[in-house]
């Protein structure tokens, strides 16, 4: 998701754009199996159990 003001606001503060932006991944999951995750076993070791990371990434990009 991503927003871009608009240049009559950027002209005053001397700016050509603003990108104000936010990512996410794995922030939910909802299953009702309950086996091992597929995704946590690495390299064919199905005895590792890391869960699948959380990521929230935000972000702003200015141009002057």
């Amino acid at each position: 998701m991503a927003y871009d003001f608009k240049p009559q606001l950027l002209s005053k503060l001397k700016l050509k754009s603003v990108n104000v932006f936010l990512a996410a991944d794995n922030l939910w999951l909802s299953t009702k199996f309950t086996g091992l995750d597929p995704e946590a076993a690495l390299f064919g070791d199905a005895t590792s159990q890391y869960p699948s990371p959380k990521r929230v990434i935000a972000g702003v990009n200015f141009t002057f």
